[in-house]
């Protein structure tokens, strides 16, 4: 019996050894000690057969050092604790290698990324990295979706002279998922027609994914119908992507579903569908591991709940979960848990605590170049204007509006209720109504949810 040591403990918290293994260690003596949970030991067993990552190389070291894995738990010996130490150690140095790259690929300009993954004979050519850059890819797909969809489009030229890549299941689900973000990428950039193209070129290799890969692509195709108007299809294709989800217990893929599944209630102008959806998928999160669609889906509830008109439940939401807006770090968020409070201050008729905090949410998002969110704030601060008869700060408030929305490409016919908002500042009910209306085309200019 071997017990745990002050050394191991060190180890670990010095990050001279990972964590996960002082549980591997902590686990072997349970069950050494105790007769219930050496009867589960089985299940454990299946740390022991997660597929390798890192370069090829790596790869097959793991599989030298997997050789042999038993199948019964009265064959589990000393050597099969080695085995995994080694695997995490591989995945580690796998991990940090990847890492590196990242930082390197990114020292260059987005026009010289895929010249040198192929100019590249060791660097740039593993899972891990593959993995980094569809990481990568997804953080940048808000902000920068060009840059995204370049980054995605690269998974596949690394994994390019991957030995024997086409017998391994693992570079299928890859590519076939990188290429379904790039698709997603193109269309939150508004080139709907290569979106399309690109969902429609996975389609004949869908059924050879696992079920999560799937699932993950179903979802993203069906934002792309939601933009394209299709809103049938983007319940079907919904549905089709969270019973797959539920099949496997794919927890995160059924949260995200929900989420989306509120949001096209919402487009459908069905908001009182969302908010049961959204409190179903808020568990299914971890807000640590996956802090912006644990926020996406707090404040898709808090928002739902405001267009509902129920203030007080929204004011509930939001100050329960201040921490999903407050505790990042993030402008962008503190700007949005602003203007989430100013509209509940709206709301409930404290009209001089709402201007001040649609006032400060619009200066951040300003600074930031969020400019759509700038000026869905600023449509708020008007109706908070316009409900203290603040006639003057409207005008010079529509005159900014009318820049803000020259600048987002608007249509033209938003463009003329602008400027004539702009003119009948002076005139309540005309405002009220053409700040509605402006809403719903700023509203129905964005892509549909992301998260």
């Amino acid at each position: 019996m071997e017990h745990l040591k002050f050394d191991d403990y060190l180890a670990a918290l010095t990050e001279d050894e990972p964590f996960r293994l002082l549980h591997l260690r902590a686990h072997r003596h349970l069950v050494e000690v105790c007769e219930a949970c050496g009867e589960e030991w089985p299940g454990a067993l299946e740390v022991l057969a997660l597929p390798p990552v890192g370069s090829e190389a790596k790869s097959r070291q793991w599989e030298r050092v997997a050789d042999g894995v038993p199948s019964e738990d009265r064959e589990v010996g000393e050597e099969h604790y080695d085995a995994c130490r080694r695997w995490l150690s591989l995945s580690r140095d796998a991990g940090r290698l990847a890492r590196e790259d990242m930082k390197l690929l990114l020292r260059l300009r987005p026009g010289e990324w895929r010249g040198r993954i192929d100019r590249a004979r060791s660097r740039f050519r593993s899972r891990a990295f593959g993995e980094a850059l569809l990481q990568e890819a997804r953080t940048r797909v808000r902000d920068s979706p060009r840059e995204a969809a370049a980054l995605a489009a690269l998974v596949e030229p690394a994994l390019a002279r991957i030995p024997e890549r086409d017998a391994l299941p693992w570079v299928r689900t890859l590519v076939a998922r990188a290429e379904a973000h790039r698709a997603n990428a193109l269309r939150i950039a508004g080139d709907l027609p290569a979106a399309r193209a690109a969902f429609d070129s996975l389609r004949p290799f869908l059924p050879e994914l696992d079920a999560v890969a799937r699932g993950e692509i179903l979802r993203l195709e069906a934002s792309l119908l939601v933009d394209q108007r299709q809103v049938s299809g983007a319940f079907s294709m919904l549905n089709n992507a969270l019973e797959v989800s539920r099949q496997v217990g794919d927890d995160r893929g059924v949260a995200f579903g929900l989420v989306q599944l509120a949001y096209l209630h919402q487009v459908q102008g069905q908001p009182a569908r969302a908010p049961d959806l959204l409190r179903r998928a808020l568990p299914l999160f971890d807000p640590d591991d996956e802090p912006y669609l644990y926020t996406c889906a707090v404040h898709g509830l808090v928002n739902v709940l405001l267009d509902l008109e129920r203030f007080a439940e929204a004011a509930q939401v939001l100050g329960d979960h201040e921490d999903a807006y407050l505790d990042r770090g993030d402008p962008h968020l503190e700007a949005t848990y602003r203007g989430a409070r100013a509209r509940i201050d709206l709301g409930q008729g404290r009209h001089a605590e709402a201007e001040a905090g649609f006032r400060e949410a619009r200066r951040t998002l300003l600074d930031l170049g969020r400019n759509a969110d700038a000026a869905m704030a600023s449509l708020y601060l008007a109706d908070t204007l316009l409900a203290d008869g603040n006639v003057a700060e409207l005008r010079s408030l529509a005159q900014d509006l009318v820049e803000l929305f020259r600048g987002l490409g608007m249509d033209r016919e938003a463009m003329g209720s602008v400027r004539l908002l702009a003119e009948a500042a002076g005139t309540e009910a005309a405002t009220r109504s053409l700040v509605a209306r402006l809403r719903e085309s700023l509203e129905g200019g964005r892509p549909a949810a992301d998260c």
